[in-house]
């Protein structure tokens, strides 16, 4: 169903989906949060097709624009702001979702949680914002290139520095995260594989990944001009010269 909805995804439509961990089944699951911008009656026809699946727990609810971060997603988005624990983050842009690559993250996460729960806050965001307005400027106006990304993954992995597993969990993290990333890449739809909304790298992609290769000579001029003692260097610095 998803995989059908997001091919033909309104403007007006924001899907975001989750996998993460459900303490009462000791399982995974999958959790939806679609977000219209517009009357009750069109975000309901927009929905159909995901409401006729029968989820186990549905609200539906009407916002003001500046509480919707709060409100979606059952209010999820409060997790990633509890204070002394460690993220770890890997990420992929997507031109188009393929279901078959979802549920096999799917029974990998699954897996995860079993083999290492002190990690089952952890989970795999699927963001899936309409992109007509993106694809409207070109890649070479903006620092920002993949502007015709449909769907932004994340395999946000969490756990308690203090706990006595704190680094068996981590390594099976970065196995997981390397793996789901590369899988995901893969069927990403892109040419060359891997690409990466910079403001969503892990750290360790090239900077033709998250750049683009035609956009890197014009932002090493413009660094060089703008910022040539690399002061704004934080994550994927951008170098003064290229290549």
């Amino acid at each position: 169903m998803l995989e059908t909805v997001l091919a033909n995804q309104p403007a007006r439509l924001s899907v975001t989906s989750s996998i993460t961990y459900n303490s009462t089944s000791n399982q995974a699951q999958i959790a939806g949060s679609w977000v219209y911008n517009g009357p009750r009656d069109a975000a309901l026809r927009v929905m159909a097709p995901m409401l006729a699946l029968g989820p186990s727990v549905t609200s539906i609810s009407d916002v003001r624009w500046e509480d919707v971060s709060r409100t979606a997603a059952f209010g999820a988005d409060a997790i990633g702001c509890v204070p002394g624990r460690n993220w770890n983050v890997y990420s992929a842009n997507l031109r188009a979702f393929r279901a078959s690559v979802g549920q096999k993250a799917f029974s990998r996460m699954d897996a995860f949680y079993r083999e290492n729960p002190e990690a089952r806050v952890s989970t795999i965001l699927l963001e899936a914002f309409p992109n007509q307005a993106a694809r409207a400027i070109p890649n070479s106006a903006t620092a920002f290139p993949w502007r015709d990304t449909a769907t932004f993954v994340l395999m946000l992995f969490t756990w308690d520095p203090a706990s006595p597993t704190a680094r068996t969990t981590e390594r099976a993290a970065n196995r997981l995260g390397l793996d789901l990333r590369s899988n995901f890449a893969a069927a990403s739809g892109y040419a060359g594989g891997l690409a990466i909304y910079a403001n969503y790298a892990h750290g360790d992609e090239t900077l033709e990944q998250v750049f683009t290769k035609a956009n890197l000579p014009r932002l090493a001029r413009l660094k060089a001009r703008w910022d040539p003692t690399n002061v704004f260097s934080y994550n994927i610095p951008l170098p003064n010269r290229y290549p």
